[in-house]
């Protein structure tokens, strides 16, 4: 699967505080602060690990899951 088909983790930057927080804890360094707002700028980095979702502060990010029915 390439990183255009990947499922990433959603910012809701109405949210969003800009404090780094998610940019700190990326193990994979998939988020970046461009322009004080966090943005997954390696996509085909992120682990979809959930630290970003579980450290954030203000709840702005979550981390949307397929259900693939086999």
């Amino acid at each position: 699967m390439d990183a255009k088909e990947r499922v990433l983790p959603q910012i809701n930057l109405e949210l969003c505080s800009s404090c780094g927080t998610c940019v700190d804890t990326c193990p994979s360094e998939a988020v970046a602060l461009i322009d004080e707002r966090p943005v997954i700028v390696h996509p085909e980095d992120c682990a979809y690990c959930g630290d970003c979702e579980d450290l954030c502060p203000e709840g702005a990010i979550s981390l949307p899951y397929e259900i693939v029915f086999e």
